[in-house]
């Protein structure tokens, strides 16, 4: 005995259509940093896209899309004669990779209005020419401490304190006290 089943297909809804956008191009001719808004050819006001990390600056030509009513700028066609490539994000930014390394041929500066942290197993810090490390306060904790220098060293202080569980050695040929 052969029995068959009917089984009745499911209702496929059909996708909702994808709104077109059109691409449009442009150049900036104004800049509101505190908007965050950019003007394009006199009369069009965009916003960078979240994505978007490269500022663009007053004489840039850049594309941009139209999305319910807003303008978004999505890329730079031509920068204008800007000689520094300058990145924005009202977003943290978080890098990740097993290696980042960053190179300066001349001068390498970070800056932070509130904190700086370098946390790491193992540092190096080596300077050419000069170090200036200057702080209100500044507390170092270590293991062990070893200062080396060829010539002077010299610790300046109104008042200083040398304290140790066992020991003080000053050693020299000649010791001034006083």
């Amino acid at each position: 005995m052969n029995a068959c089943v009917k089984i009745q297909p499911k209702t496929v809804k059909p996708m909702p259509t994808l709104e077109a956008h059109t691409l449009y191009s442009g150049s900036i001719t104004a800049i509101d940093l505190d908007s965050h808004t950019w003007t394009i050819d006199h009369r069009i006001q965009a916003h960078c896209a979240d994505s978007f990390l490269v500022k663009p600056n007053v004489g840039d030509i850049v594309s941009f899309i139209q999305r319910n009513d807003r303008y978004f700028i999505i890329q730079i066609l031509q920068q204008s004669a800007v000689d520094t490539l300058n990145l924005i994000s009202t977003k943290p930014i978080l890098m990740s990779a097993p290696v980042i390394k960053i190179h300066a041929k001349d001068l390498l500066e970070c800056l932070s209005l509130n904190r700086l942290s370098l946390i790491c197993q193992h540092g190096a810090l080596s300077m050419a020419c000069t170090l200036i490390v200057s702080a209100e306060h500044m507390i170092q904790t270590v293991g062990q401490l070893a200062l080396n220098a060829r010539g002077l060293l010299k610790l300046n202080g109104k008042q200083q304190i040398i304290t140790a569980d066992e020991d003080v050695r000053i050693d020299g040929k000649r010791i001034n006290m006083g």
